[in-house]
């Protein structure tokens, strides 16, 4: 994707086929969306309820909702797709409900993500720890950089960014 915000560092596993890319916060910018069904010939279903449609790409299936802990007419759980498909790369960027959303998640659900690349805002909450050890159950944290759009703070002694870019690789790999 784009060398700024929207891009990510993945892993390039030989010989992976991807059922899907799971698409979470769009925004103006589909450029890691369209690099990677370009390279991995994969379905994407993009998720954003904060734009009206697209930015010009028709290999996209869009859905007008957010992701988090629930389903609405505005929000999903993701958990319906989730079930349904397996080897699934997961990209979220969605200002917060990351968190919320990976709490709504059972083991079988996360055993399904070969990748999750993933904005973390503000996951300092002595609450979210119970997040990151459900992500480490499963997978690895492979890659892990501050986002510079905001100052750094301390956290239990460690100087930390507000909002931090992960890359998870599932262990079977």
């Amino acid at each position: 994707g784009s060398d700024n915000d929207g891009g990510y560092i993945i892993v390039d596993i030989p010989n992976i086929s991807y059922s899907l890319l799971l698409s979470g916060g769009i925004g103006d910018d589909i450029s890691f969306e369209t690099q990677f069904i370009k390279k991995y010939n994969t379905k994407c279903i993009a998720y954003d309820n904060t734009i009206a449609k697209l930015p010009g790409c028709d290999n996209i299936q869009f859905i007008n909702k957010n992701i988090g802990f629930k389903n609405n007419n505005n929000i999903t759980n993701l958990h319906t797709i989730i079930e349904n498909h397996n080897n699934i790369f997961v990209k979220m960027d969605i200002e917060g409900d990351e968190l919320y959303w990976i709490k709504s998640l059972n083991n079988n659900h996360l055993n399904k993500f070969e990748q999750i690349v993933i904005e973390f805002h503000y996951p300092y909450k002595s609450t979210w720890k119970e997040v990151f050890e459900k992500l480490n159950k499963n997978h690895y944290l492979v890659h892990f950089h501050g986002n510079n759009c905001r100052e750094l703070r301390w956290y239990d002694g460690v100087l930390v960014p507000y909002i931090f870019e992960c890359t998870y690789l599932h262990k079977k790999h």
